[in-house]
């Protein structure tokens, strides 16, 4: 199953940037106890001291670079998960449409979703939004649950009565697509990035020369884009 493999390729990701942590914090101790311990300093061993420096950050980068990826695997265990139970949950729905849905529905419901899945399921209406809920005993999701929200399109229920699905929806709104090479994507994420910051430090250079101009009172403030290491 396709959920299944997202899971192992996370894990595999997540166990990657922990050794990865690990050699990078193995080698800031042994630098820093070395000069510590006075077996190197950086003025007689400043080549020493470079190359090792050089290590560190090399592995650094590598640490963020991974995690970038770690968090594009996440979103792909989060839409297959998605794609996998959506359309039962969807089928057993479909089976009460037109029932009002009362207790003794939502137990029968959330029995055939838990028997069919392992997964428990909450349906919940209020006046702006509706809300399907998926609750897992997998550790990876926060508070072990993966949500759908709508507003309009499609409702779960009218005046409390199940209005059947036939909408196709292959993840949350709030997921990126499914992505097969993490790595690629992680290194357009990084480029665009870089370019946003590029056309950051322009803008700020404008804001500074437009504020040496200005009488006070007047003046523009800069804010930094925030961007997700």
């Amino acid at each position: 199953m396709k959920y299944a493999a997202a899971k192992t390729r996370y894990n595999v990701g997540v166990n990657k940037a922990k050794a990865i942590k690990q050699d990078r914090d193995a080698r800031i101790d042994a630098l820093y106890d070395g000069i510590r311990a006075g077996k190197f300093n950086r003025i007689n061993d400043a080549q020493e001291v470079e190359s090792r420096e050089s290590d560190i950050s090399t592995l650094e980068n590598a640490y963020n670079v991974q995690q970038l990826i770690n968090k594009i695997l996440y979103e792909n265990l989060r839409v297959a998960f998605f794609g996998e139970y959506y359309p039962v949950f969807m089928a057993i729905w479909n089976k009460y449409a037109g029932k009002r849905y009362g207790e003794a529905t939502e137990k029968k419901i959330t029995e055939e979703f838990m028997n069919a899945t392992g997964a428990r399921v909450y349906v919940r209406a209020c006046e702006y939004r509706q809300e399907v809920t998926f609750y897992t005993d997998d550790y990876l999701f926060q508070y072990n649950a993966l949500e759908y929200t709508t507003c309009n399109d499609p409702l779960f229920l009218v005046d409390n009565v199940i209005q059947e699905q036939t909408k196709i929806i292959t993840k949350p709104s709030y997921c990126a697509d499914y992505c097969d090479n993490p790595a690629a994507r992680a290194k357009k994420i990084i480029k665009a990035r870089e370019a946003v910051k590029a056309q950051e430090d322009k803008l700020k250079a404008l804001v500074d020369e437009y504020n040496d101009l200005i009488p006070t009172g007047n003046r523009l403030y800069f804010q930094h884009v925030k961007t997700e290491r």
